[in-house]
């Protein structure tokens, strides 16, 4: 500020806020609470505010704001100007950083309890998801899926890093994840391909929402997912695939019983 001047920002949010106080006055007289200050009809005097005092404490707009959502200014007052709360800080402070803004705001977040991890609820797979034989398998970190290291394309375990994804969440041709493909990918309950609706293949068979396996491991609809048999070779598979899933579930069962 030059001359001892008010910054043009600040004199039009003053301006702004002044508005918005008489407005909220006017407001309120109808309703009896504000003396509007023009003689004749104000009431007794008694518990009335001015709406010249209305406007200066802000009281108007509170009462205003009574049946209106709550909301939170973006503005705080420093030595009667109107300044951004992101832009209060002092020399010594500094301003802040794009990032120590954001970790305040998960902070907060997290302090009010906004955003919690839910600890997963199901159970993964007895069997490979290509070659459905039980054995050595890495478990997927989103999904039921398991698969053997070989048959999932991967040579060494230092490759898989402290997370898994499976193949069934990326599309088979294009590799797009379901947040770029549309929201969905269609996952082949037999084996690990799945795609997106522009590599959907055309002899594909809607299975549905869920998988009937992985419902029976605790893991249900997701929003991103749906099932389909994908090939002819598939829908032949299914028959073969559920004895030997049989086969193995019983050799566990005995196994745990001696």
């Amino acid at each position: 500020a030059v001359g001892g001047a008010k910054p043009l920002i600040s004199m039009l949010d003053s301006q702004q806020a002044e508005g918005k106080g008489k407005a909220a006055a006017a407001a309120l007289a109808r309703e009896g609470d504000v003396d509007m200050g023009f003689g004749g009809g104000g009431g007794d005097g008694q518990g009335s505010t001015s709406v010249f005092e209305a406007i200066a404490t802000g009281t108007a707009v509170e009462a205003l704001g009574r049946s209106q959502r709550e909301r939170t200014s973006r503005f705080i007052d420093v030595g009667g100007d109107l300044v951004l709360k992101i832009n209060n800080y002092t020399l010594h402070e500094g301003e802040k950083s794009v990032f120590d803004s954001e970790l305040e705001g998960r902070t907060k977040r997290a302090a009010r309890g906004e955003k919690q991890t839910v600890a997963r609820a199901y159970e993964n797979s007895s069997v490979c998801q290509l070659c459905w034989e039980a054995g050595d398998v890495v478990c997927c970190d989103h999904c039921p899926v398991v698969m053997h290291m070989h048959c999932a394309g991967v040579k060494d375990a230092s490759e898989l890093g402290h997370s898994w994804s499976c193949t069934h969440h990326k599309c088979h041709l294009c590799g797009r994840r379901a947040h770029a493909a549309g929201g969905l990918l269609f996952r082949c309950t037999e084996c690990p391909k799945a795609f997106c609706e522009d590599h959907l293949p055309a002899e594909a068979e809607m299975v549905g929402a869920e998988c009937e396996r992985f419902v029976k491991l605790g893991f249900g609809a997701v929003k991103q997912a749906a099932f389909v048999l994908c090939s002819e070779g598939c829908r032949e598979a299914v028959e073969d695939h559920e004895e030997r899933l049989a086969a193995v579930e019983e050799e566990e069962g005995e196994e745990e019983g001696e």
